[in-house]
């Protein structure tokens, strides 16, 4: 539980800090904290559940380095979600839109992952993490805004709502209603 906690709450500001998004200190502390909270409330052993953001990566390095190895699922789990790209919905230019979707897919997962992560997943180690490296800097700018000019933060959450919008839109062209398979419960019990 405290593999999934920490995986799914603070591994992904860290993948962040690889491709130049950065957060102040105090975002990064309201990370741990509401890792440490939801940890709680699932009930994961005090021990287990970070105090302040440097504890969390450490409780995420732990935790990592004690799940088991890679086995014959894991190939299995890793293919669609490298596929993944080759469904979605652009407007124009779909076939190449989405093989440079893919690339940008496998670029990442190269860059983060190495030959031998990617070997691990039974996905092709010839990658080239070219989208990470492009932008980094792109970020890096983008953080600085963010961070350290009056406004940064709230330009940062409306460009954010655009691009997750647009995503959305690439991924399911049909609108997509957030909660909407749990209507009839939270109808029937009002």
């Amino acid at each position: 539980m405290a593999a999934t906690l920490v995986g799914s709450l603070i591994a992904p500001s860290i993948a962040g800090m690889g491709i130049g998004i950065f957060n102040s200190p105090k975002e990064y502390d309201a990370i741990a904290h509401l890792a440490r909270y939801v940890g709680w409330l699932m009930g994961v052993d005090n021990s287990f559940l970070p105090n302040g953001f440097r504890d969390s990566v450490r409780v995420l390095y732990h935790t990592s380095a004690a799940l088991s190895t890679p086995d014959e699922t894991t190939p299995i789990l890793a293919r669609p979600m490298i596929e993944d790209p080759s469904a979605w919905h652009y407007p124009r230019f779909t076939s190449l839109r989405r093989r440079i979707a893919r690339s940008q897919h496998l670029g990442i997962t190269a860059g983060f992952l190495g030959r031998g992560g990617m070997a691990a997943l039974g996905i092709s180690q010839f990658a080239v993490p070219w989208y990470p490296i492009i932008k980094l800097p792109i970020n890096l700018l983008r953080s600085i805004d963010a961070i350290l000019i009056p406004g940064g933060r709230e330009r940062a959450a409306r460009r954010g709502a655009r691009s997750s919008a647009v995503f959305m839109r690439t991924m399911t062209p049909e609108a997509a209603a957030i909660g909407e398979a749990a209507h009839h419960i939270t109808h029937h019990a009002a």
